[in-house]
């Protein structure tokens, strides 16, 4: 009798989930950053940030260019962004939703 070998084309995860970092007891003196990918998100971020900085004080509001992940992985510019992002942010809005 012939045989059916099923196989999986998913691969291995190539990287392990990390955890989320701590979340802030308060916004005040904090920087929150925006990434913005899409022209109806920077509509609504900015708006945000707006009624954001009405209730906190931010120390700064730093933002980026959203980029799709490989390219992030194959530009030394956009790593480097990217790493400026992360240390100049407490905390960051990113807006992944579509």
């Amino acid at each position: 009798m012939p045989s059916v070998f099923v196989l999986d084309p998913t691969g291995e995860p190539t990287a392990k989930p990390s955890k989320l970092a701590a979340r802030l007891k308060d916004l005040n003196g904090k920087s929150l950053g925006f990434r913005v990918h899409w022209s109806r998100f920077a509509a609504f971020s900015e708006r945000l940030e707006e009624l954001l900085k009405q209730r906190y004080q931010f120390k700064d509001t730093p933002h980026i260019e959203g980029q799709p992940t490989h390219e992030i992985h194959t530009s030394g510019h956009m790593r480097e962004e990217w790493a400026d992002f992360q240390r100049e942010s407490d905390a960051a809005i990113i807006g992944l939703a579509a």
